[in-house]
């Protein structure tokens, strides 16, 4: 029995490796959920993309059981192919045996330094996705491909929206019992931005990120702030930076709230934008004879856009 206990030494030489900072755990499970047409397999690629590019990783098996060959010509994977060769495996359209004969061929191989793609889950269930016992051997295979030192990311549905029955994913519990972490994604379409939320944090090291997706198939990390306004957020903002600019003494809290709700702004959306906005685009300083405080612009107010965008590439490209 004793030969089978845990090994204290091999866990002190353990840590935490990234393939994207902060976001995707490598040599790990990790699920993707989103709604039908959010954009998973997008941002998926672009991961493909950055982590080849950055040698993040050695090679790829991506296995798409959702898209036609028409669908994926406009994600510009031939051009992935051709720039990636081999080091990008792309499946699409096989057959169950052809699939069975794939996953059998990986269990036997050494996967450290690779990532496998499942788009989407469903497709490689044998059985009912909402049956746990059929979800659990499915993830089972995952979790041998995991130990053999593969990082996997699946995709995943959630269930159409219903006025008594809201889950975060489609199916059985056991997608996301056997995972390190899960990530809901969403799309602000004011921004054109991608938010990642986690559903599922094991290892505790996960925050909300949020991305813009550029035309050569990457990712830019983006302020999260920013990723999640609306446009009226965006008048808001404008609305308050403008009144602050104009008043000939620094306005208080109480001037700049009752002007943006005089122009027909929601009180609680209003306080939000000012809150959200100090030491972005505005300081707040208290005076001592009436205790009260005064707003004033920062100096960088009009380059806060471009950085809270994130013109310049994320680091892990």
């Amino acid at each position: 029995i004793n030969n089978y206990d845990l090994d204290v030494e091999k866990i002190k030489s353990k840590k935490i490796e990234y393939l994207f900072d902060k976001f995707i755990v490598k040599n790990d499970i990790i699920m993707f959920v989103a709604r039908p047409g959010v954009g998973k397999s997008l941002m998926a690629l672009a991961l493909c993309n950055m982590l080849l590019d950055a040698g993040k990783i050695e090679r790829i098996f991506y296995l798409d059981g959702d898209n036609s060959h028409i669908t994926i010509k406009s994600r510009n994977i031939e051009f992935l192919k051709n720039k990636f060769g081999n080091k990008l495996n792309y499946f699409i359209e096989l057959s169950d045996s052809d699939m069975h004969i794939i996953i059998k061929e990986l269990k036997k191989k050494d996967l450290t330094d690779f990532l496998i793609v499942f788009d989407s889950i469903k497709n490689f269930i044998i059985g009912d996705r909402n049956s746990h016992k059929d979800v659990t051997e499915l993830m089972n295979i995952l979790k041998e491909l995991r130990n053999n030192g593969a990082s996997i990311v699946f995709l995943h549905h959630q269930n159409k929206l219903n006025k008594d029955f809201n889950s975060a994913f489609a199916g059985s519990s056991a997608f996301l019992e056997d995972v390190a972490s899960a990530y809901e994604l969403k799309k602000n379409e004011d921004q054109k931005t991608y938010i990642f939320t986690p559903l599922k944090d094991r290892n505790n090291i996960s925050n909300s990120v949020a991305f813009v997706y550029n035309q050569d198939n990457t990712i830019t990390q983006v302020d999260l702030d920013y990723a999640l306004e609306t446009n009226d957020d965006i008048e808001i903002r404008e609305l308050i930076l403008n009144f602050i600019k104009n008043q000939k003494d620094k306005p208080i809290y109480s001037d700049i709230l009752k002007y943006i709700v005089h122009a027909g702004y929601n009180k609680d959306k209003a306080n939000k934008i000012i809150q959200n906005g100090k030491n972005k685009y505005w300081k707040s300083t208290k005076i001592q004879q009436n205790n009260k405080l005064v707003f004033e612009l920062l100096d960088n107010s009009d380059n806060q856009d471009k950085s809270q965008r994130g013109d310049i590439k994320n680091e892990n490209k």
